[in-house]
């Protein structure tokens, strides 16, 4: 790590060597070594961004796009490829579901967000199962959001119950100048659906006639399938398959859903990329269909370069240089619009009003009983102040419920929304239910030398830091007495599950669910992520210094430079630039100690990046096995 006086040092030198060349005119930005593998097909992918289209620079700097910002790096994209002579290039943005449940812009329905959305050059869009909890969410796209995309909406294993007809298209045709995509668009075999959808088998849709037609009687070049799926679902492979019995041409698989970064091949000219989560990374992957055919000489990596791009403004700024060394400047009108636009939509829902202010770093992946554990702080304080006042009660809620960290500072509401996205009601479910059937519901093995007592939260799944399903317990220290009966607390989404497994295991007939009401306004349920507000409301009441601080409002976005300096004024600039870049890279590499890299993906081949961050390089292996 370079150290303060090394960082003087090196100033002082770059501030002569700036001296010495300002006579020179010739002066120019350095050339870039971070440059976009271009090939005849090259696709943009943005994948389970979950509304989270302001970024994270409010508390994140070095995640610093937005969706405004996507949206002038593609125009800009866009500009340099319509300026070549030759048409063998095209350039394709697609976005492969789960834009919903995330930030406080997705509400149900996303009357807020899609409007949002619409602003973005998409050429595809698949179908998440974000987009399917909800019937009223599933109605509200069918209206307002799928006729926008002109047919390129796809769900090809996704239906309408009502009508039994896709709810957008079955496939689509992409048709650049240079190549033309047969494309699908699938959804991994989800169950917990809404009751106005039907989401057909893979299996079952690949011996479809539609899907048969499509690979037999359409043209086109090469193929690109839509998967929202990890990287190496089976699923993946059973597509593939059904698409060799007619043709041997380049599949490439856009996969998601499980929030990590990864690149599998499947065969010598088929592979799958999966493209991060919550607008951390912009995927980048190219490939030249008349190159890439059975026999080529080529490796399939070679075939089908590509890229994780982390969402830094810097990063982007410097791959567009790259690209087109006249290009210096990110922003665009339409994108400085757009971010404004996000900003406006934020007030106008109130997301930006201050709740309280946080001590720390709660984080989502640490051990429940780290004193710095966001499930932590959940299970051992909020629910039981709010909930477990009564004895006897036990609340119950699977860990893949809570999103986010909870950053520390200023809270906004938005911040809140963004940990504990899905405001559910909260059930009572069963009543004088034995601890120990309680634990056989919920799949959890008593050790032998438990004592009548145990702490069920550190009973973890092998590899896992957090276990299937947090439990709070009247006491507030995690331990379910082995003796004991208790009445069942849970959120709506886990309530039927549970009822009918604690029936099963009790042999009991179900109850009606209960719903639990606000001790001081029964008039009102209690519902999760109002148990987030209300405790900091009451336990984190910002302080003066704090409240001055201005870390409200969101950063204006960078103004767009339509004009050098003048000649005369350019070794000031450079000189401010330089020292500004030193002690950015200081004050960042103080920062990244925080922030923990990808971890491999299992059972996929783990691939790394170079990415360039500011002036800094490293290398990220690709994977985060999240909750989804």
């Amino acid at each position: 790590m370079i150290q303060l006086n090394e960082m003087f040092a090196i100033t002082l030198l770059l501030l002569t060597s700036v001296a010495a060349a300002s006579k020179d005119d010739s002066s120019h930005v350095p050339e870039s070594g971070f440059a976009l593998p271009w090939g005849t097909v090259n696709l943009l992918v943005l994948t389970d961004v979950h509304s989270w289209i302001t970024g994270h620079e409010r508390h994140e700097s070095n995640m610093n796009v937005d969706y405004g910002d996507v949206l002038s790096f593609v125009q800009r994209l866009h500009r340099f490829v319509d300026s070549q002579q030759q048409d063998d290039m095209d350039l394709y943005l697609v976005m492969n579901g789960d834009f919903m449940d995330g930030t406080g812009l997705s509400t149900r329905p996303p009357k807020y967000l899609t409007p949002l959305l619409k602003q973005m050059p998409f050429d595809v869009i698949n179908l998440g199962n974000h987009e399917l909890y909800d019937n009223a969410t599933i109605d509200f796209i069918l209206d307002e959001f799928i006729p926008d995309w002109n047919g390129h909406y796809l769900t090809s294993n996704s239906l309408y119950e009502p009508t039994g007809e896709a709810l957008g298209n079955q496939y689509c045709i992409l048709k650049g100048r240079a190549s033309t995509i047969l494309t699908f668009g699938f959804l991994f075999n989800f169950p917990g659906h809404s009751k106005n959808t039907i989401v057909e088998n893979v299996e079952d849709v690949v011996r479809q006639s539609w899907f048969q037609h499509a690979l037999t009687n359409e043209k086109y070049d090469t193929i690109l399938v839509m998967a929202h799926m990890h990287v190496t679902d089976p699923l993946v492979q059973v597509i593939l398959d059904a698409i060799r019995q007619h043709t041997d041409c380049s599949v490439a698989f856009v996969t998601g859903h499980t929030h990590l970064r990864g690149y599998e091949v499947l065969d010598e000219n088929s592979v799958s990329f999966e493209a991060g989560r919550f607008l951390d990374t912009i995927g980048f992957m190219s490939w030249n269909p008349a190159d890439a055919a059975i026999g080529s000489p080529l490796s399939p990596e070679e075939k089908f370069p590509h890229l994780f791009i982390d969402t830094n403004r810097d990063i982007l700024t410097e791959i567009l240089h790259a690209t087109d060394n006249t290009t210096n400047t990110l922003q665009t009108m339409e994108g400085v619009r757009l971010t404004d636009k996000i900003h406006t939509t934020q007030d106008e829902m109130g997301l930006l009003e201050t709740v309280g202010c946080s001590p720390h770093v709660y984080s989502l992946s640490t051990p429940i009983d780290d004193k710095l554990s966001l499930w932590g702080l959940y299970i051992h304080q909020i629910i039981p102040e709010r909930l477990l006042q009564v004895p006897g009660k036990v609340y119950v809620e699977g860990t893949g419920s809570l999103r986010y960290d909870l950053m520390n500072g200023k809270i906004l509401v938005d911040d809140v929304i963004s940990v504990c996205p899905f405001n559910q009601t909260i059930y009572e479910i069963a009543v004088d239910v034995p601890a120990t059937k309680l634990l056989e519901a919920l799949d959890i093995k008593v050790p032998p030398s438990s004592y009548g007592a145990i702490k069920p939260n550190k009973i973890l799944p092998e590899g896992k830091q957090l276990p299937t399903w947090a439990i709070a317990t009247t006491l507030n220290t995690g331990i379910l007495d082995l003796d004991q009966h208790y009445r069942v607390l849970t959120p709506l989404y886990y309530a039927d599950y549970l009822k009918e497994r604690i029936a099963n295991v009790t042999g009991t007939p179900a109850i009606d669910p209960i719903t639990v009401r606000k001790a001081n306004n029964p008039q009102l349920n209690e519902m999760t992520t109002d148990l987030w507000k209300d405790y900091i409301k009451a336990h984190w009441k910002c302080k003066k210094s704090e409240s001055i601080l201005d870390i409200i409002d969101p950063p204006a976005p960078v103004p767009i430079q339509s004009n050098e300096p003048p000649p005369q004024e350019k070794p000031i600039v450079v000189a401010v630039f330089i020292v500004m870049i030193l002690l950015g890279l200081w004050a960042y590499q103080k920062r990244m100690t925080q922030y923990h890299s990808y971890q491999s993906i299992p059972n996929a081949k783990a691939t790394e990046t170079l990415v360039r961050r500011s002036s800094q390089v490293s290398l990220f292996a690709s994977g985060a096995d999240l909750q989804l």
